[in-house]
């Protein structure tokens, strides 16, 4: 871990806490799940960066290092989506695949970043790790077949 870089930017009025590994044009986004903060992703960064991908994770607003909004119970979803295209553009990076643990924040994101593929097309992809759980427990699971 001692190759992953952090910094503090100014987001939307935020600082934000951002850890960073690798370089090049192929980047990939982690995002954090409650309660958690970047470091969650740690290793998945540190192998993705020696894949030769250039790997990023943030304390959203008001987790770990980042600010806390001044007024957290206003905060929404909508936060976090611009939060994320903001640090985008302050990076200069154009396209990038969002990671997240949990299938449910893929969704949310997906739903609510429709519009920036048409409008802005930044975000090339989404995985999320729970469904590939999910779908590899079904496939090994010996009871799979009554599914």
């Amino acid at each position: 871990m001692e190759k992953i870089q952090h910094s503090h930017v100014q987001v939307r009025g935020l600082k934000l806490h951002v850890a960073q590994i690798g370089t090049g044009p192929k980047v990939v986004l982690f995002l954090h799940g409650f309660p958690e903060i970047w470091y969650s992703w740690r290793h998945q960064m540190i192998a993705v960066a020696n894949a030769g991908f250039r790997a990023i994770a943030f304390d959203s607003r008001g987790y770990g290092l980042s600010d806390h909004p001044p007024e957290p119970e206003k905060a929404n979803f909508k936060d976090l989506v611009d939060d994320v295209v903001a640090l985008l553009d302050l990076l200069g990076i154009n396209k990038v695949t969002i990671t997240s643990f949990f299938l449910f924040v893929c969704l949310l994101a997906l739903q609510n970043i429709c519009l920036f593929f048409i409008l802005d097309t930044k975000f090339k992809a989404f995985l999320s790790l729970y469904l590939v759980l999910l779908v590899s427990n079904l496939i090994s699971s010996p009871k799979a077949s009554t599914y």
